[in-house]
């Protein structure tokens, strides 16, 4: 190639860093960067949990990293267990096996939530399970739901098993 501005260092990933004096081929260097990152990132996170990397962009849901996804695979994966083996046992879920699956959730990074953000911080943990209202009034299982099935249903069987005896059923 030849001619034209040449760069001191590497372009950054952020887009935000993006500004006036980016020609259209710094954009085009950033965006194959913070891609080549996601898919690094990929191949680690696959490393780590000892499973095909296929396996887990082929089954993530659409706004989640991969990082995400590998969190809520494991305590997907971890509530199942917990499930049958409170069945096989005829037992309750116990608090230590909720914490157990919610240490190895992989919570989204929330900015909106300012009722709840500690001062000096700029995001909390959080997440939504379950049911969600739309806006045309029809009621559904949002996605991290009908994705993680196990989760939600864990947290449903502790909910039962530790209801106030007051409480009507």
């Amino acid at each position: 190639a030849t001619g034209g501005p040449k760069r001191r260092g590497l372009v950054s990933p952020d887009k935000s860093a993006w500004d006036g004096s980016w020609t259209t081929t710094d954009k085009v260097l950033s965006t194959m960067h913070r891609k080549w990152i996601t898919w690094a990132k990929t191949f680690e996170v696959a490393d780590r949990l000892g499973v095909d990397r296929r396996n887990l962009t082929a089954t993530k849901a659409g706004g989640i990293n991969v990082e995400l996804h590998a969190s809520r695979i494991e305590a997907a994966t971890m509530a199942t267990l917990i499930l049958e083996e409170a069945d096989r046992q005829r037992r309750g879920v116990t608090d230590s096996d909720m914490l157990h699956v919610l240490r190895l959730w992989g919570f989204k990074q929330n900015t909106t939530r300012h009722n709840v953000m500690p001062e000096g911080t700029a995001w909390v943990n959080s997440d939504t399970l379950g049911l969600i209202a739309g806006y045309d009034g029809t009621v559904s299982a949002n996605a991290a739901t009908r994705h993680y099935p196990s989760v939600p249903r864990l947290m449903c069987r502790w909910l039962a098993d530790h209801m106030p005896k007051d409480l009507p059923q």
